[in-house]
């Protein structure tokens, strides 16, 4: 018996049409993925050019595969010229080491992105300072493919920031040179009220002689003109005596502590030696502890009170309030009388050196004032005069918490 005969393969009709719609089937499915593939590129390359940010990819390398319109133009270069570029061939070369050891830890996933802010070289040859955050894309076994840059222009930034450090740099000099003034002068005062101080006792001395053995002699005018001289004398030795306290102030060195008011208050209307102003001075001190130089604050609660006893109003009873309360701005500490105030005009000036208020005739050596806004400022907090309702001088220091 013979065996079949075992020939080609036979297509017939209808294997012949299968074989031909499988085939037209995946081209046509080819054709879809390519399309697709290409409007997900167009899509991709317009969302990098219309970034106002400059966008980058890169190669593992470090050069640049693509690149968008923003860092073209940040750059000067066009991209056919920036593909030819490495990231290290426009990176400042002082900026090179740092931008290496941050793409290498982000290459090796030590971290996930870096933001540095860096110099890049514009093709016109000057340095741009730009904003570069970068990452990594990686496959799904994490091997690197390409990073991703953002570059943002911030060289107005820079710019601002280097006035800035140069204004501060100025401040700084400026404030030296004044501190340095500032002790000079306290030297100078200091040295002038010590000086001055020995040759104007002689001449108290004096003017008490002539008051005791030849007063009788001297008719009406000569013991007018040496009471004049003695009062002249008086308000020198006070003067220096204003002098030397604030040229020490300026010297002292400002230790803080907790500070029981009542007990400065109790020490203060003694040193000031006027029996009535102990009835004078009531207190409202709702913080009745603060924290300051407790030598400072008595000088400068001894001046206040001096002030508010000194300069009372003849046409009412006088009454001088000390108070004390804890407001968002920090301590406040406050004098108010009912004396003859200050006038508005005069109050920005008194709390100048030897400024005084030009508008009474009976104003003082224009330092006890200056003395006290010196105090505030060594504690860091400031000075206010202001009018007392119905009448007076209100005197506000506000510490810092």
């Amino acid at each position: 018996m013979r065996s079949p005969v075992v020939g080609p393969e036979v297509l017939t009709p209808a294997a012949t049409s299968g074989g031909d719609a499988v085939a037209d089937h995946d081209a046509r499915a080819a054709h879809t993925a390519l399309r697709a593939l290409a409007r997900a590129e167009q899509r991709w390359r317009m969302t990098m050019d219309s970034s106002p940010l400059g966008m980058a990819l890169l190669s593992v390398e470090g050069r640049f595969l693509r690149v968008n319109r923003a860092l073209c133009a940040l750059l000067g270069r066009d991209a056919e010229s920036l593909r030819a570029l490495a990231s290290s061939d426009v990176v400042h070369p002082d900026d090179a080491a740092v931008a290496a050891v941050e793409s290498a830890r982000c290459l090796t996933g030590e971290q996930e992105s870096s933001r540095l802010l860096q110099r890049w070289r514009h093709a016109a040859g000057h340095h741009v300072w730009v904003e570069v955050t970068a990452a990594v894309v990686r496959e799904d076994d994490g091997t690197p493919i390409h990073v991703v840059a953002h570059v943002e222009d911030v060289s107005a930034q820079m710019q601002d920031r280097a006035r800035l450090e140069h204004l501060l740099g100025e401040l700084a000099t400026r404030t030296t040179e004044l501190e340095r003034s500032n002790q000079d002068l306290e030297q100078v005062a200091a040295v002038a009220s010590h000086d001055l101080r020995g040759p104007l006792t002689v001449l108290t001395g004096w003017l008490e002689i002539l008051d005791h053995e030849y007063a009788g002699s001297l008719g009406p005018r000569g013991r007018e003109l040496l009471r004049r001289a003695d009062q002249a004398s008086g308000r020198m030795m006070d003067l220096l005596d204003a002098l030397l306290r604030h040229a020490r102030v300026g010297g002292h060195v400002v230790e803080r502590q907790h500070v029981a008011l009542d007990d400065v208050l109790d020490q203060v209307v003694v040193d000031l030696g006027d029996t009535a102003a102990r009835g004078l001075v009531r207190r409202d001190l709702a913080a009745p502890t603060v924290r300051a130089d407790p030598a400072l604050l008595r000088q400068l609660l001894q001046n206040l009170l001096g002030n508010a006893v000194k300069f009372r109003s003849p046409d009412r009873a006088p009454r001088v309030v000390v108070t004390s309360a804890v407001t968002p701005q920090g301590h406040e500490l406050a004098v108010v009388d009912n004396g003859r105030g200050i006038a508005a005009s005069q109050r920005a000036r008194v709390l100048d050196m030897f400024g005084r208020d030009d508008s009474d005739p009976d104003h003082g050596h224009g330092i006890g004032l200056a003395t006290c806004a010196r105090i505030a400022s060594l504690h860091g907090g400031r000075l206010l005069v202001e009018d007392t309702p119905g009448g007076g001088t209100t005197v506000r220091m506000t510490l810092p918490s």
